[in-house]
């Protein structure tokens, strides 16, 4: 019998603008180092923040909970530079039991996670532990 398997789709294009495969285009890979790496993962980090809070807010007001209303810009800043009286709203919303703000503690999380690994721990001949902590190697 004769071999009906379908033939796999075929591959045309150039690498770098782009691989067609089947109805797919495929990019290549970006190549991303240094500082713009930090950049992109702030990015992300904050976008996916302010995915959680409008999520939340719609469902918040549909309760009558305008908690949410007017914040947008509270999460992207360092709460070191805002006034004293936006500080401490904004830590009552912080210590809250809203998904935004476990989305804000995760993402500051994972940027002294970075931010340290950028300052070299003892495990890679840095001086500071994995906490930030200054060690002795």
């Amino acid at each position: 019998m004769a071999n009906t398997a379908p033939n796999p789709a075929p591959t045309t294009g150039d690498a770098s603008k782009g691989t067609l495969i089947g109805k797919v285009v495929v990019e290549p890979a970006k190549v991303i180092t240094g500082q713009s790496v930090f950049v992109q993962v702030c990015k992300h980090l904050g976008d996916a923040v302010d995915k959680v809070r409008r999520k939340e807010n719609k469902t918040l007001k549909a309760a009558g909970d305008d908690r949410l209303a007017g914040t947008r810009y509270d999460w992207l800043k360092n709460p070191a530079s805002m006034e004293p009286k936006d500080r401490q709203e904004f830590a009552e919303l912080r210590n809250s039991e809203l998904k935004t703000a476990r989305a804000w503690a995760l993402k500051e999380t994972a940027m002294r996670l970075y931010e340290d690994d950028r300052r070299g721990s003892i495990f890679d001949g840095g001086t500071t532990g994995p906490c930030g902590v200054a060690c002795s190697p």
